[in-house]
């Protein structure tokens, strides 16, 4: 007699047989018990994942199953229900995550005999990017005592940039605007060339790096012979032409 077990069957099953000879005479039962086991898959995956906001990602799971094969792996992201399912093992994500923080991505396997692995976690370790910063006016020249409008503008990917904080000639970053302008009034008769810099903080304090600009200061100049200044993205100096100090 050939029998197949199904998952009906997992655990002790006992099995009487007897034997019947041509006069009709049995012998008594025999009976012995069979043990009807489940073997459920295996699986493995990532333990950690560091990303950034945005990152478009693929999450890897290998499951092995000892007395059959794997027919689909079943993917829950962030608690949500395993409503995603894979023939393999790899899960892209391409729509990437737009909160910084730990997020967790949780996945089993299903064999051909309906039987799931355990659940294994990776999880995903998002990191806030760093704003960019730009100046929006160039490299020129003012005259001493000049008041000038000062203006940059951050773009920060994940999320709104929460201040600028600004510096002059190498001292540390003091003043501080919630928007990219800053007022600047030069009262200090030191004329020369001098360096602005900014640089913007995001609302996870994560900083930009320092963009900077030259401000180069004459004795102001009278008539149509005013200063001029040429500035690129990156250039740091400024040409001035002046035909007389006041």
């Amino acid at each position: 007699m050939v029998h197949r077990f199904s998952l009906l069957d997992t655990g002790n099953n006992m099995v009487s047989v007897k034997a019947v000879d041509q006069r009709g005479k049995t012998t008594g039962p025999v009976s012995f018990a069979i043990i009807v086991k489940a073997y459920r898959p295996s699986i493995s995956s990532q333990e950690e994942v560091v990303a950034s906001i945005g990152d478009s990602l693929a999450f890897r799971a290998n499951a092995y199953d000892s007395n059959g094969t794997i027919v689909a792996y079943f993917w829950a992201i962030d608690g949500n229900d395993f409503s995603l399912v894979t023939p393999t093992g790899l899960l892209s994500w391409p729509w990437g995550f737009y909160q910084a923080g730990t997020h967790v991505v949780n996945v089993k396997a299903l064999d051909d005999d309906s039987l799931f692995s355990p659940v294994v976690t990776t999880r995903v370790i998002v990191a806030p990017n760093a704003p960019l910063v730009h100046w929006l006016i160039a490299d020129t020249a003012i005259s001493i005592n000049d008041t000038l409008m000062l203006r940059a503008i951050a773009i920060d990917e994940g999320g709104a940039v929460a201040r600028y904080v600004w510096a002059l000639n190498g001292v540390d970053f003091r003043d501080s605007t919630v928007s990219g302008s800053l007022v600047a009034v030069w009262r200090k008769p030191d004329a020369g060339k001098h360096t602005i810099r900014v640089k913007a903080i995001n609302g996870h304090g994560v900083e930009s790096s320092a963009d900077s600009i030259a401000r180069d200061r004459r004795p102001r100049c009278s008539g149509s012979d005013l200063y001029e200044g040429h500035h690129a993205i990156h250039q740091r100096h400024a040409r001035i032409t002046c035909a007389r100090d006041r």
